[in-house]
């Protein structure tokens, strides 16, 4: 459902249920689940980013910490994700420098950043990376999204839909079997 924020998912479904879930789909459509990497402590996050991250990006990291193997449209390391950040913006201009304020969360330039200045006492905004990526005209155009949940939620309806698939060792997308909403914001 859309919202004067952005994009949301409307249900109150937690992020880490919606983690679990979508290892569950994703398990089901044969992606290899088992090469995520072992959560992280608190501590060690907290390190990486040097602050307290945003909740949502806490739920994340001790989900998961990455894949253990490289894999470029995959779920990204901490250490990967700073690092993904920094070379995109350095080689392509697609977001501001890292650390301030918007980070990549997948190894693939084009996935999904989270703005690492969301209030913590609010959901963390999120949006999709291009070559042209300016936060203040995605939020014009009505493309951010609220919370990583709604994100999960997102590829978890794609992968029932079908518009996203694994094959050949990577995902692949079929935006019109997408929902509309998914189409609307560009988030594929």
């Amino acid at each position: 459902m859309k919202t004067r924020d952005g994009w949301t998912l409307g249900s109150g479904e937690s992020l880490t249920d919606l983690l679990k879930r979508f290892e569950s789909v994703a398990v089901a459509v044969g992606a290899p689940v088992d090469q995520l990497g072992p959560g992280l402590q608190l501590a060690e996050i907290e390190k990486a980013f040097g602050v307290r991250p945003h909740p949502e990006l806490v739920e994340w990291f001790q989900w998961h910490n990455g894949y253990t193997e490289d894999n470029p449209q995959a779920a990204t390391s901490l250490p990967q994700m700073i690092a993904s950040s920094a070379q995109s913006a350095v080689e392509w201009g697609r977001l501001p420098a890292p650390n301030e304020s918007w980070m990549l969360i997948t190894e693939e330039a084009w996935g999904p950043v989270v703005d690492l200045g969301s209030p913590a006492s609010s959901s963390m905004r999120v949006a999709f990376a291009s070559d042209d990526f300016d936060p203040d005209r995605i939020a014009s155009e009505g493309r951010l999204v609220v919370s990583l949940a709604t994100v999960i939620a997102w590829w978890i309806e794609g992968i029932d839909s079908g518009g996203y698939a694994w094959e050949d060792g990577q995902w692949t997308v079929n935006a019109n079997l997408l929902p509309e909403s998914q189409r609307d914001v560009h988030f594929f």
